[in-house]
């Protein structure tokens, strides 16, 4: 398989962070840190496991994936985007999929997930479609005005859990691919996923989402279905 690599060197890394503003290239070029290699299918953490068809994938890797038990208290209550034991259990440290060395995430031709972290895509969401879901975001009937003429400061929750939307409560995944299926409001395929790329072609993919202005780029995204 192919896959997108970040290896560590020191030098690189200094060197990127001191003068990669004004050569960006010192961050994803030849020479940075980040590469395309081929590797090793990743190994399945355990027989629940599968390897991925096209899906919304929920990356979290929470304490119940990780073997932990009793969990901790934001997954206990259902709130597993606050998992505190991200470094702990039987999967190496790292929060999500791609972010940890064992478990690749999307920028490879292959992953792994467990089956409690697929979202089939409904049928009449296309791939397109389904590559919003990780960066959905759900507010409705907010009255901005109200916002910035109080100053006001909004936080939210990091990533994805359980949503009250419209007197229901869902999984994030389960309610945009919901709304996506029922076509509510415009394609936001066309709206927000404006380019796409082959893996090979990743540097490319990274320069577009630095200069949005001059591509003109949205949503870039990696399409691995032909010559990744």
């Amino acid at each position: 398989m192919k896959g997108l690599i970040f290896e560590l060197s020191i030098p690189k890394y200094v060197l990127a962070k001191g003068i990669g503003g004004m050569y960006p290239k010192l961050h994803y070029g030849r020479g940075s840190c980040l590469s395309l290699r081929e590797l090793a299918s990743p190994t399945l953490p355990g027989p629940d496991w599968v390897r991925l068809r096209p899906l919304a994938v929920n990356p979290l890797l929470p304490c119940r994936l990780r073997g932990i038990q009793p969990p901790c208290k934001p997954c206990a209550s259902g709130q597993e985007n606050g998992c505190e034991n991200t470094a702990e259990g039987c999967l190496a440290p790292g929060q999500m999929l791609g972010f940890q060395k064992d478990l690749p995430g999307g920028m490879s031709t292959e992953m792994v997930a467990h089956p409690s972290q697929l979202h089939p895509l409904p049928q009449g969401v296309g791939d397109k479609a389904g590559v919003l879901v990780g960066a959905a975001g759900l507010l409705e009937r907010v009255d901005w005005t109200t916002v910035w003429r109080n100053e006001l400061t909004l936080l939210g929750a990091y990533v994805y859990g359980p949503e009250r939307f419209r007197d229901g409560r869902k999984h994030t995944f389960d309610l945009v691919l919901e709304l996506l299926a029922r076509r509510e409001g415009p394609d936001p395929s066309m709206l927000v996923t404006t380019h796409t790329f082959p893996l090979a072609r990743y540097q490319e993919a990274i320069e577009a989402n630095l200069a949005r202005g001059r591509h003109q780029s949205v949503k870039t995204v990696f399409d691995l279905r032909e010559n990744p």
